[in-house]
């Protein structure tokens, strides 16, 4: 991916560099685990930086994909039904 190819760069020009990487929800953004990235490093480097904000979004981010997911089921259910009623599905 991307952060391959820049430490790649780096190591070409000689450029010290690091990549660090957290395991996300693919998809869609994770500040739930960028708030874990950020505190392990302020753990490790005492980097002092407030997660708060980032674990609220992650709270409205699952709470909104969670009733996508509730959405595309029913909707997934709704369709099931008409294509098995209706002739123009089957």
């Amino acid at each position: 991916g991307v952060s391959g190819v820049l430490i790649a760069r780096c190591a070409v020009d000689n450029f010290p560099a690091a990549s660090i990487l957290v395991e996300s929800k693919y998809g869609y953004p994770d500040p739930r685990a960028a708030a874990y990235l950020v505190q392990q490093l302020d753990r490790l480097i005492g980097l002092k930086v407030d997660t708060k904000d980032l674990i609220k979004e992650a709270g409205r981010i699952e709470a909104r994909m969670k009733n996508l997911l509730v959405e595309m089921k029913r909707h997934k259910d709704t369709y099931q039904e008409a294509e098995s009623e209706l002739p123009m599905f089957g």
